[in-house]
């Protein structure tokens, strides 16, 4: 029988269209040979994972995510279908990490098997988790040195404009002022210490004979027996200790005199009688000072 060209020709093109669906499908992860078993997992979010993403258990690719989408309406989750083509039994409480599959951040999904005995079927649920990536981490290390840097950018250019506003005509010419105040200022300063080094130096005579005299002060101050005197004065307040003592103890005339009450009283009273014998003899003289030029008289 021979076949017409035409029908060697939708062969070819036939076959050729399978082994390129095949072909594609393998590349995706995708084997029609094999038996395939689809999970779920939810995520709050995807970052960055999408369809056709590998799936790894162990480093070896055992599947693919086939699709992404929302659930619920008010607070939406991701999930994600995953198909594993292997002959895999998934324990119950598995983890599905999604993970950075290599240098330029390739997302994939990583198979975490639980210690559990029972095994899911086809169509349970995974435990969806995110795994914080070494760029995730050192991002998230470096945004607060990010905010920083943005807040001194933000304070650098507050003080520019604060620096260019200050230093517009006026202020330039008020510095200037300032500048050439303080000149002044120095200069006067100056001044001043020539003339107190030119009085100095005029009066350096009398400042060093000044300062000998201080020296010969010292000097004698140095050969003064202090000793000697501060045993005196000591010997000085003993003896007038011990004279106190004795008056207070009544001993001597002046104890006495300083002791006995009764002696007190009669001096008093001696010498208050006394007072009033002289206040009469100023009164009346002649009761007791009778003489005449020519005798007494004898009546």
């Amino acid at each position: 029988m021979k076949i017409s060209k035409e029908i060697k020709i939708a062969i070819v093109s036939i076959a050729t269209i399978i082994a390129f669906i095949l072909g594609a499908n393998f590349l995706k992860g995708r084997n029609f040979f094999k038996p395939e078993t689809t999970f779920f997992a939810f995520f709050d979010n995807a970052n960055n994972l999408t369809p056709s993403s590998s799936v790894f258990f162990r480093g070896m690719n055992v599947g693919r995510v086939t699709r992404l989408e929302f659930t619920g309406a008010e607070n939406p989750r991701i999930r994600a279908t995953i198909v594993i083509n292997e002959r895999l039994n998934v324990p119950k409480n598995s983890i599905a990490r999604i993970a950075t599959g290599d240098l330029f951040g390739t997302r994939i999904i990583e198979l975490v098997f639980s210690d559990e005995r029972d095994f899911l079927r086809s169509g349970d649920t995974l435990i969806g988790e995110i795994e914080v990536g070494f760029m995730d981490e050192i991002a998230t290390q470096l945004l607060p040195v990010a905010n920083r840097i943005e807040t001194l950018a933000t304070s650098l250019d507050s003080l520019v404009m604060t620096m260019n506003a200050m230093f517009n005509e006026h202020a330039q010419q008020q510095i200037q002022n300032s500048i050439r105040d303080l000149s002044t200022s120095l200069s006067n300063v100056r001044n001043l210490t020539s003339t107190a080094d030119r009085m100095l130096a005029d009066q350096r005579e009398n400042v060093n004979e000044i300062l000998t005299n201080f020296a010969e002060i010292s000097n004698n101050l140095n050969n003064v027996d202090f000793a000697s005197t501060v045993n005196s004065l000591q010997n000085t307040l003993a003896q007038t200790d011990s004279l106190i003592q004795r008056l207070n103890e009544g001993e001597g005339t002046l104890g006495l005199l300083l002791n006995d009450q009764r002696l007190y009283e009669e001096l008093t009273n001696s010498a208050t009688n006394l007072g009033r014998l002289l206040e009469d003899l100023k009164a009346n003289p002649r009761r007791y000072v009778n003489f005449s030029l020519f005798g007494r008289n004898r009546n």
